[in-house]
């Protein structure tokens, strides 16, 4: 799949954005146009980011890296799909709380490769069964008990920059290296995030269009037939970027492809409902 369909329909959407007032979708690809090589940690409420966030961005000083709360990313998928890659960082030995795990949840949805799990705090591993603890705890909480640690995304990374014991430490800078080797390439599977940040913004729209179509049914009836007469081209537009996108949209994106085709068969019924009160007046 190439990336060129998705960011022309992502184009469309910023013009038609602009056109009906969608603050919420123009902010989204504003955001997405201005997200060039950046690098979004999302930590655990736990974990202090400022030592991490300087590593990666000392390896990779032509990034922008940013931050943001774990537990908050469920409610706004928007940061996560705009950012180049995305680095989830947890603490080694805590336990996870289930907005934090929603939180992961969401970035985990991106493709593989376009996100890592880190897990800071390394020095606190002192013997073998603490690491066994820490590995089962973090891949039960985040890939269910019979998911593999080393399944999503490039697996859970160790990283600190304290000491910690000799039995541990050839592990953890192997995990380091690999997390900046990960850091200074391109971001992977660029096509399918492209695909996924279209759908989102198309999701943006609809629910812009909704609100807009509840703003309409309260106003005077001359001004809501003036909002009827526009509503077809409308209908149309959205029509025609949902068809673009399912059909760039590779099989491994099933589910989501089913719930954009609902929530735009939602748009369109929506708009239908809105032209035929239009029309009779």
């Amino acid at each position: 799949m190439t990336i060129d369909e998705p960011r022309a329909v992502l184009d469309e959407l910023k013009k038609m954005a602009a056109e009906q007032g969608w603050v919420q979708v123009s902010d989204y690809v504003n955001q997405m146009e201005a997200s060039d090589r950046q690098t979004l940690v999302v930590y655990a409420p736990e974990v202090l980011p400022d030592r991490l966030t300087a590593w990666i961005q000392h390896r990779d000083m032509a990034a922008m890296t940013t931050t943001a709360e774990l537990d908050t990313l469920a409610e706004d998928p928007g940061p996560v799909l705009a950012a180049d890659r995305v680095v989830i960082a947890l603490r080694c030995g805590d336990l996870l709380m289930p907005d934090t795990i929603a939180g992961a949840a969401t970035v985990m949805e991106r493709p593989a490769g376009s996100y890592a799990i880190v897990l800071t705090g390394a020095e606190r591993i002192k013997d073998e069964s603490d690491l066994t603890a820490v590995m089962r705890a973090a891949g039960g909480a985040l890939l269910g008990q019979e998911g593999a640690a080393y399944r999503a995304g490039r697996g859970m990374l160790l990283w600190t920059e304290d000491t910690v014991p000799a039995f541990l430490a050839r592990r953890v800078d192997e995990n380091m290296t690999s997390l900046a080797q990960w850091l200074a390439g391109a971001p992977g599977q660029a096509a399918g995030l492209t695909g996924r940040r279209a759908a989102h913004a198309l999701a943006l729209a609809a629910e812009a269009e909704a609100a807009a179509r509840r703003a309409a049914s309260s106003r005077q009836a001359e001004q809501a037939g003036a909002h009827g007469r526009q509503l077809p081209g409308l209908r149309t537009a959205v029509t025609s970027l949902h068809a673009r996108v399912l059909a760039h949209l590779d099989a491994a994106t099933a589910s989501l492809t089913r719930e954009l085709t609902a929530s735009l068969d939602t748009v369109r019924h929506d708009l239908l409902g809105d032209i035929r009160p239009g029309a009779r007046g």
